[in-house]
């Protein structure tokens, strides 16, 4: 149902209880919004309680919907609850708190809810980049990578970002004249906290919101009004960003610069959620990853392809491709002598497209060229020892030599018929295999 977010979870206060949270971004619901969701969450398995969490401007509007003899004849279904089941109703006021009267969930459990509740966002919408095998990305940071956290990815459902939202309010200060983001990708969660906190109280400010550009763009940007903003950073492995921030902009605070995501292994303030995997607090986190110095980088060694995240959205960019010429002196010391000899000869081909049947090999032997040589190309060597297999292999009886049906193997037998005795030479016949009856 648009407009109304869900999750479950299973909190520390309750271990044993199924928790389903359910998010209403709906200006003004209605009871049909609710039942709708109700009817589509049938199929999941049935939670031990279910508490509603909403903006405090839409309470009477809710009141009235969920309180509806329609509604909690529905609703009767939808939980593992004795007695009639009711929905736990909490409201939360402009800097995220829950309203006194409507305090159906702690303050320890809310932080939690919206960990888990963020960590599904994150996971279910792609927020984590993997390069495939044998690749890794440069990070704006310029770091080296396997996996990058890219969260312009879960910027795709509108109540989703009003969640994200709800989550930042109690970290973003009331007095705010600016968000500057590190990216314009998050530039919807900034909108939805300037909106959700002007919905519920209409004379709080309406900021402006830029992007700086992350680590590239941070020497160069001019920020304005720093005690009167707010810095709004998407994600973070190590702090570090949040760190250049105010080294290059004393005059903000520390509580004045935000991470939205962040997944390491240190503990760093001012983060929204904390991805990392906790059995109690967030049994669905992701394990934090290695990333390494750009000049001293193991991935690189192991000659692992480099893809750059470019631009303010952080867009995985080309493979980082250099041009190489190999010589015949590259050549490994296992290659075969033969093969060296082989260079110049055009025989051996790499990404070679066969003109008749337009397949492409990435290593082709173009063996009908060799044999058509008598002197095999003048490699002495390979001419000596097919001689030589010829001598002792081909029986002096012999009266026919069949090859197969492509052209390496004609030239092949013809090379063999070339070297036989002249006594024998002229009677021996070459027949193609499927001329065979």
């Amino acid at each position: 149902m648009r407009g109304l977010f869900s999750f479950d979870a299973f909190l520390p206060s309750a271990p044993r209880r199924r928790i389903r949270l359910i998010y209403c971004s709906i200006f003004q619901p209605s009871e049909d919004a609710f039942i709708e969701l109700l009817q589509r969450d049938e199929e999941l398995p049935q939670a031990d309680e279910i508490r509603l969490l909403a903006p405090v401007s839409e309470r009477n509007a809710i009141d009235s919907a969920v309180d509806s003899s329609r509604f909690q004849s529905r609703f009767g279904a939808s939980a593992r609850i004795s007695n009639r089941p009711t929905v736990e109703k909490s409201y939360f006021d402009e800097v995220g708190r829950i309203t006194p009267e409507s305090a159906f969930i702690s303050d320890g459990d809310l932080l939690q809810l919206r960990r888990i509740g963020m960590t599904s966002i994150f996971k279910s919408r792609g927020g984590l980049l993997e390069a495939p095998g044998g690749y890794h990305y440069a990070k704006p940071s310029g770091g080296h990578a396997e996996r990058f956290l890219r969260i312009g990815n879960i910027m795709v459902s509108g109540t989703e970002i009003d969640f994200l939202a709800f989550s930042c309010l109690p970290l973003v200060p009331i007095d705010l004249s600016h968000i500057y983001c590190d990216t314009g990708a998050i530039h919807p969660v900034a909108f939805a906290i300037a909106g959700l906190r002007r919905r519920i109280r209409i004379d709080c400010s309406m900021p402006t919101v830029d992007s700086f550009g992350s680590y590239e763009g941070l020497a160069t940007f001019a920020f304005a009004d720093a005690r009167r903003s707010l810095v709004l950073l998407s994600a973070s492995t190590s702090g570090r960003l949040a760190a250049k921030v105010q080294q290059r902009e004393p005059n903000f605070s520390q509580d004045r610069i935000v991470t939205l995501f962040y997944l390491g292994t240190k503990d760093v303030p001012r983060v929204v959620c904390a991805l990392r995997r906790n059995p109690l607090s967030n049994p669905d986190g992701l394990e934090p990853f290695v990333t390494y110095d750009e000049n001293s980088c193991e991935l690189c060694a192991r000659d692992s392809t480099l893809i750059q995240i470019d631009g303010d959205h952080f867009l995985p960019g080309a493979a980082k491709t250099e041009k190489v010429r190999i010589r015949a002196e590259d050549a490994p010391a296992w290659l075969s002598g033969t093969l060296r000899n082989l260079k110049d000869t055009q025989v051996v081909r790499v990404n070679y497209r066969d003109p008749r049947t337009m397949i492409c090999h990435e290593v082709f032997f173009d063996l009908a060229k060799l044999f058509a040589d008598d002197s095999l190309l003048k490699i002495d060597r390979l001419k000596e020892r097919f001689d030589w297999m010829v001598r002792q292999n081909v029986p002096a009886d012999i009266r026919r030599i069949i090859f197969l049906d492509d052209a390496s193997s004609e030239e092949m037998a013809r090379a063999v018929q070339r070297r036989l005795p002249a006594a024998i030479r002229e009677s021996v016949g070459l027949i193609r295999f499927r001329e065979i009856k």
